[in-house]
């Protein structure tokens, strides 16, 4: 199996964040369905936050922190759903 890197970015508002966290959960786990039929293991860059209650990418020191943490090689994803 591959290992790919789902970075999921979004809007920078919190208030935003909540609202598309459902549409970015349904959008991740068909992403990883797919993927896994092509032998492609997808590992998420970071976990959602239950304090705040979303899972994305909310300021730019916490993106830059991100895209730090995984590999300079590795094949990685940006992913976003907003609804």
């Amino acid at each position: 199996m591959k290992n790919v890197y789902l970075i999921p970015d979004g809007d920078l508002r919190l208030s935003a964040k909540g609202i598309c966290e459902k549409a970015q959960t349904e959008m991740e786990s068909k992403l990883i369905a797919s993927l896994n039929k092509e032998r492609v293991t997808i590992i998420r860059g970071h976990r959602y936050n239950p304090v705040k209650k979303q899972g994305f990418i909310d300021s730019q020191k916490f993106g830059i922190q991100e895209f730090c943490s995984i590999p300079g090689d590795a094949p990685s994803i940006v992913g976003e759903a907003l609804g």
